[in-house]
C-alpha cells in the first residue's frame, strides 16, 4: 500500500533521459568512505526525513486498512520516524564524519606556524644575514644602530647600488658566503615558514569559530539524544573520546590547547 504523493520521487527531469551508466560504487566507497558516509547522512537529513503530514497520513491509511501492508517506501518513512531524536543523531553524525578533517586543517597551519617561530629563533644563518644586514645599514647610514625593525627586511630586495643595480639582497646573500662559508642554504631550512606564509589566517580563524559553533551545536544535540539512551552510553563514548584525544595530541602536539577549548565537544567523538 502506497500513500504518498511526493515531488521527490515523481518529477521528471531531463536527465530521465539520458542512458543510466553502471559505475563501480564499492570502488568509491574505498576511495571516498568517509565523503560517502558524509553525502548519505546528509541525504538524509535533507530529502528522506518524513514531514509530520506524511507520518500522519501513513499511520491513518494503515489504520484504515488494516488488511494491507505499507509499501516499502512507507515503511522505511516509519522505520525513520520511529528513531529518537533523528535529526541530532544525523547532525552529529556529520560532525564526527567532519572533525578530523577539520581539525586537521586548523592544526597543521598553527603548527606549521609555531615551528617557525622556533626555527627562525635557532638558526644560525639567519643571524649571520641579519649581523651583516646590520653592519651594511650602518656603513650606509652612517651610523652604530644596535639593530632595526623587522618591517625594514621588505625594504632589502629594494634597496639597489648605484654602479650594478644589484638589490641589497644581491649583495648580502655574497657577502655571507665569502665572510660565512659555514654558513647554510637558509630557504631549505625554513620550511614551515614557507608554508605558513601561504595560510589565509583570517580564513583559518574562521575556521576555528565555525568549528567552535559546530561543538556547541554537536553538545546541544548530544543533550537531547542522551535524554532516550540513557547516561551509560554518554560515560562509554566519554572513555571513547578520551582514548582518541590522546591519540590526536600525539599526532598534533600543538593542538592540545585548541582540542581543550572545545571540550564541550568530546562526546561527540566517539
Amino acid at each position: 500500500m502506497e500513500v504518498r504523493e511526493d515531488p521527490r520521487i515523481h518529477n521528471k527531469t531531463v536527465w530521465d533521459k539520458i542512458e543510466h551508466i553502471p559505475i563501480d560504487t564499492q570502488k568509491l566507497e574505498h576511495l571516498f568512505e568517509s565523503r560517502a558516509k558524509d553525502l548519505i547522512a546528509k541525504k538524509l537529513l535533507t530529502t528522506m526525513l518524513p514531514t509530520p503530514e506524511e507520518k500522519h497520513k501513513i499511520q491513518e491509511a494503515a489504520i484504515c486498512n488494516p488488511e494491507l501492508s505499507l509499501g516499502s517506501a512507507e515503511q522505511f518513512l516509519m522505520m525513520l520516524s520511529s528513531i529518537s531524536e533523528l535529526p541530532a543523531r544525523l547532525k552529529l553524525w556529520i560532525f564526527k564524519l567532519d572533525y578530523e578533517n577539520m581539525e586537521k586543517e586548523v592544526a597543521e597551519p598553527l603548527m606549521d606556524l609555531k615551528q617557525s617561530t622556533e626555527d627562525l629563533q635557532k638558526n644560525r644563518t639567519f643571524k649571520i644575514m641579519l649581523s651583516v644586514l646590520l653592519s651594511i645599514g650602518n656603513f650606509l647610514n652612517g651610523t652604530e644602530c644596535r639593530g632595526f625593525q623587522i618591517e625594514y627586511l621588505s625594504k632589502v630586495p629594494e634597496v639597489k647600488d648605484t654602479v650594478h643595480k644589484h638589490s641589497l639582497l644581491h649583495h648580502l646573500c655574497h657577502m655571507v658566503i665569502e665572510k660565512c662559508s659555514y654558513s647554510s642554504d637558509l630557504y631549505s631550512e625554513i620550511g614551515s615558514i614557507t608554508r605558513a606564509s601561504n595560510v589565509d589566517f583570517e580564513e583559518l580563524s574562521n575556521n576555528i569559530a565555525k568549528i567552535e559553533v559546530d561543538c556547541k551545536e554537536s553538545w546541544d544535540h548530544l543533550k537531547a539524544i542522551a535524554k532516550h539512551d540513557g547516561p551509560t552510553q554518554i560515560k562509554l563514548k566519554d572513555r571513547v573520546w578520551r582514548r582518541r584525544r590522546r591519540q590526536r595530541q600525539q599526532r598534533y602536539p600543538t593542538s592540545s590547547s585548541f582540542s581543550k577549548k572545545h571540550r564541550s565537544s568530546k562526546l561527540v567523538m566517539a
